[in-house]
Formats: C-alpha cells, structure tokens, sequence
C-alpha cells in the first residue's frame, strides 16, 4: 500500500516538473529565438533543476542546513509557480476562445511569454511576503465561559496556548527567545503547548539547553504543562510512546510538564488533562493511545475538565467525557494558501473557536512553521483564552 501510493506520488511530481519546466522554457528559451546560447541554455536547465530537487533539498540533511533552508524556500516557490503555471494556462485558454471567438489572434508567443514572466514575479512577490508574515506574531484573544455543574472555588483564569513551535533546522534559539518574551507579554495564569514542539527530531536542534533555559523563563501562576504531537518523534518519544531522556532532561530544564494520557488538578478548581497524539510520524506497530475514558478514572465529574490535544479530531469523544474546552493545534491553517480549504473539509473545525452545546474547542495556527518558511493566509500566533467559570 505504501509503495503504490509512493509511486503514484512520485509519478504525480516527475509531471509537474515537465509542467512547470515547459512554463520555464518558454520564458528563457522560446520557440521563436534562434541561435540560444549556451550561456541561456545551461541558465535554463540549471533552474529547472534546482527547482525540480527542491522538495529532496528541503528533507534532506546530506548537504547542510543551509542548503536544506533554501531547499524549503524553494519548495514554497515550486507550490506557488505550479499554481500559477495552472492560473496562467487557464487565462491563455480563455483569451483563445475569445480570440477564436472575435477572429483575432491574441495569444502570440510573445503574449504567452510576459504571462508567464508575470505568474514568476507573482510567485516572488508572494515569496517576499510569505516570509515577513511568517516572522511576525499576533495575539488571537478568546472569551469563553465554561459552566460548572455545582459550586465550587474555580477562579476566573487566563491562558495563554501556544502550539506547532517546530524546533529544529529552521526555528531555534533567537525564535525561541522572541517566543518567551510574547507569552510572558500576556501575563498569563496557566501556558499550555498543544504539541509539535519539535520538528520530528531532538537532535536537529541545535543549543538545546539554551533554549530550555528559556523557555524556563516563562512567567505564570500555575506553571507550563503540554502535550505532545504527530512531530515530537525521533529522540522524544520511543516505539511505544514512552517519552525519552533526553526529551525528559529538556523538558525538566524547561519546567513544562508533559501531560502524556494522564491529568492534574489545577487549583483545585479544573483538570487539565493531556492526550498522546493519534498518529505521531513515526513506526506505530507498539503505539498505543488510551481511551479518554481510562485516562479521566478517578476524576471528579463536577469538576471542569481543559483537554489538550494535539490535532482537531477527537471531539466526539471529548464530548462524551465532559470536556468543557478542547486546545489544539496541528493544522497551521493550511500555512500556505489555498491549502487552508483543504484543512477546512479535513476538519471538523481547522481554526478558532468550535462550540457544540457546552463544548468548546480553540484550533490555533501554530507558533512557527513547517518546511517553507513562509506564511500567506495563516499566521503564526499565539492565543489568549480569558475562561470565566459560570
């Protein structure tokens, strides 16, 4: 099943590489120019290969970090330059009805061309924005009223959800500063992550301590607690899902308490509970995750109960268990336009606030970023979510 599906993944690409390399010959090469030099050939070529190994350059390791950065930048190009390749076909074949329509020929060679060149300053226009949205921050706020079935002592409470951080190759040490100093900015009562710390592997990340002597700065009443999710893999988490030591020594360093399939009691007032994510990215031949159910035995059920949980999947059963507010994360919002519709009809809800009866659910666009560097559509955010218990 694995190996069809990579094959077909394989065959899909090696055709949008001949697509998208027709669109570049056309600009650099056209049909009409006689006598090409070598000089513009190997220019051809060369572009067409770099952007065609994007994607490997953006996976892979072999040839360093740098290299692999301007693998994923360029994987953003190749997502918006197929795009427009498509937009720009679909324009010309408009234009060639009407121009067969009218008996008058608007589609030259040389139209053709300046459409095409149009589509590539688009792609780097977007480019250069993708990549300053994806470094600023803003603050989501949320009110939200939680009812509790009798009396008790909860207290109003800020909390202050951050998710999808990536720390890796890309995001490191000067994010992870910038973070901090914002989540300390909302002054928070309690700061939850909801998963993907890291992007798939601890030992990608270089000045590991320094950045948990950071996040150890984080100010708050209650402390930082999390869950994990589908990246916090290689290094964190073994076949099993038992987390590992060096994830241990990180965490402990960082005073975040990882909430894996169990729960605590906050202030006396409500459980914060933390789920394993469904499918983390990795062999799941020996993982397991456990029932809500199971994980809540011995909980108070007068008691308000907060879930982390990684992705937007499980509400079903969050409603079935009593959960007064659901935070999650995983879908970045798409990251990079149009992909935002896929994670619409993917999720039952793929960002903001989700209500059903007394259920509530916030889906945050995540903190940082995975593969290109780039935001257009979403942003990176963290959230403030102001409960007032009723």
């Amino acid at each position: 099943m694995h190996h069809s599906f990579y094959s077909i993944t394989v065959v899909i690409y090696i055709l949008t590489c001949l697509y998208t390399g027709h669109h570049i010959r056309q600009i650099i090469i056209p049909n009409s120019k006689k006598n090409i030099t070598l000089t513009r050939k190997i220019f051809f070529f060369g572009i067409y290969f770099v952007l065609s190994l994007s994607i490997f350059l953006g996976f892979t390791e072999r040839f360093g970090t740098t290299i692999q950065n301007i693998g994923c930048l360029l994987w953003g190009f190749y997502f918006y330059f197929l795009l427009f390749c498509f937009l720009s076909d679909l324009f010309l074949g408009i234009m060639l009805i009407i121009s067969t329509w009218k008996r008058k020929q608007f589609v030259t060679e040389s139209f053709t061309r300046k459409t095409y060149i149009i589509s590539v300053a688009c792609c780097l226009l977007l480019l250069v924005t993708g990549a300053i949205y994806a470094k600023i921050i803003r603050i989501a706020d949320y009110n939200v009223t939680i009812d509790t079935a009798t009396k008790n002592n909860s207290k109003d409470i800020k909390i202050t959800m951050v998710s999808d951080t990536h720390l890796g190759k890309q995001l490191g040490l000067v994010d992870a500063k910038k973070w901090v100093a914002k989540i300390n900015e909302t002054n928070p009562d309690l700061v939850c992550f909801c998963g993907d710390i890291f992007n798939d592997s601890i030992f990608d990340v270089n000045d590991l301590d320094e950045i948990a002597k950071e996040f150890s700065k984080i100010n708050s009443t209650y402390g930082t607690y999390s869950c994990l999710g589908n990246h916090d893999t290689y290094g964190i988490i073994d076949s099993y899902g038992n987390i590992t030591g060096n994830a241990k020594d990180f965490f402990e360093k960082s005073n975040i308490t990882i909430l894996h399939d169990e729960y605590v009691l906050i202030d006396n007032s409500f459980y914060l509970v933390g789920r394993k994510d469904a499918s983390p990215s990795m062999d799941e031949s020996n993982y397991s995750c456990m029932d809500l159910s199971d994980i809540l035995k011995g909980a108070s059920k007068d008691t308000p109960i907060i879930l982390l949980d990684h992705r937007p999947q499980r509400f079903g059963e969050a409603i079935d268990n009593n959960v007064s507010l659901l935070l999650a994360g995983h879908t970045h919002l798409g990251q990079l336009f149009p992909a935002n519709i896929l994670t619409n009809i993917t999720y039952e809800c793929d960002y903001g606030l989700y209500e059903k009866g007394g259920f509530k659910a916030i889906v945050s666009s995540g903190l940082g970023y995975w593969g290109p560097p780039l935001r257009i559509g979403s942003s990176c955010e963290i959230v403030v979510v102001n409960v007032t218990f009723n």
